[in-house]
């Protein structure tokens, strides 16, 4: 069986999705996930960065696209 990492942090609403939808992929895939936490947070404030929603604030189409991105994925979870 294969093993995959992942790593996540608990404040991405992606993460949040994907975890709705992994007991699925591991029954279909036969593999197992190994769970790994991180912080973003301090990960962009070591790097001198910022989470993207915050970085594109300023750019409609991203913000946008970002929500409907969210919207479209939640269907399946």
């Amino acid at each position: 069986m294969m093993k995959i990492e992942f790593i996540f942090d608990f404040a991405s609403p992606n993460v949040y999705l994907a975890n709705k939808v992994l007991p699925e992929f591991i029954k279909k895939h036969n593999v197992s996930f190994e769970y790994k936490v991180c912080l973003l947070g301090g990960i962009f404030k070591l790097s001198n960065n910022q989470p993207p929603l915050i970085a594109a604030q300023d750019i409609p189409n991203k913000t946008e696209y970002f929500m409907k991105e969210i919207s479209r994925f939640s269907k399946f979870s």
